[in-house]
């Protein structure tokens, strides 16, 4: 498992991601997760199989295998200072298409005023060229405000 955070607030612009600064728990299996603090985008690897050699990465091959990694994001959003009340909203973005099933919206009375997000989702990563990326992406249209936002990614479960 893997825990990374942003606990300062930080300002996101409509279609930007989210800045992730410390990684609190470091991959378990190096090589399947990688993510440089201070940046918003992790890259998710698949595990293969070749002629009975394991190679971690991303990698070519041909064997059919899949690595489902479980994704858990969480933390709290507001319109930012001077922005105007209304419905804010993040999304998980897998190569850096919104995954509309893990849209997370939220309408504050004002600005400045917090309210709790959070989604599980599963992403599929590919044996074949198997690395996918991943971040958190705010889906408004006005800057947003997030603050004590974490992600989770669980080891890979490899699926034939």
């Amino acid at each position: 498992m893997a825990k990374y955070s942003a606990i300062a607030a930080q300002d996101i612009a409509p279609n930007a991601a989210a800045v992730f600064t410390t990684t609190v728990i470091p991959p378990a299996t190096p090589g399947l997760i990688f993510h440089s603090d201070g940046t918003g985008v992790f890259r998710l690897a698949s595990p293969a199989k070749i002629m009975g050699r394991e190679f971690t990465g991303c990698k070519c091959n041909r064997r059919l295998l899949f690595a489902d990694y479980d994704v858990s994001i969480d933390g709290n959003i507001a319109v930012a200072t001077g922005g105007t009340a209304g419905e804010i909203s993040m999304a998980i973005a897998v190569d850096g298409v919104i995954d509309l099933s893990t849209v997370m919206q939220v309408t504050p009375a004002a600005a400045g005023e917090f309210n709790h997000i959070s989604v599980d989702t599963i992403v599929r990563v590919p044996a074949i060229c198997g690395c996918e990326t991943i971040s958190l992406v705010s889906t408004s249209d006005q800057t947003i405000t997030l603050q004590n936002a974490s992600i989770t990614i669980p080891g890979a479960q490899i699926k034939l």
